[in-house]
């Protein structure tokens, strides 16, 4: 789940291949149906865009503007965590790390830990920082290391 500035509460419907939106205040519930039922949806996070960005199963990751706007964009893998990087960027794990600049560009990164497999991600200052579960580290991509 993933709370916005203003307060309302976003959630993926993993099974129903939907997004939705909670006010709290008003305790109204709006689902955002994604097109695709085998979509499943997971990992959500806001971004400083004031959308909300989320992982796909289908090889996609998703985006919902403030103003309801649902759109997706091509991905290598399912990905398994999201985050909004410091660097203004949405940043990404499908089995690499990836970076989405928030027009939807993707700019995939390598990794030096053969057989990482990297899920989670979080933002720090000056990077993200993931589990590598395939190798049973931790990794971290500096903001300075894009291509």
């Amino acid at each position: 789940m993933a709370v916005e500035a203003a307060g309302a509460v976003w959630m993926t419907l993993v099974h129903a291949g939907q997004v939705a939106r909670l006010d709290p205040k008003s305790g109204e519930v709006r689902r955002f149906d994604l097109g695709a039922a085998e979509s499943r949806p997971m990992v959500i996070a806001t971004g400083p865009d004031d959308s909300v960005w989320f992982g796909r199963s289908d090889n996609r990751i998703g985006r919902i503007t403030a103003d309801g706007e649902v759109a997706s964009y091509e991905v290598s893998g399912s990905a398994y965590g999201v985050c909004a990087g410091a660097d203004g960027a949405m940043w990404f794990t499908l089995m690499t790390a990836d970076r989405s600049t928030l027009d939807g560009a993707i700019d995939v990164q390598s990794l030096p830990t053969e057989g990482a497999a990297p899920v989670g991600i979080a933002a720090g200052e000056d990077g993200v920082w993931f589990a590598e579960i395939g190798a049973g580290r931790i990794g971290r991509i500096g903001h300075t290391a894009r291509h």
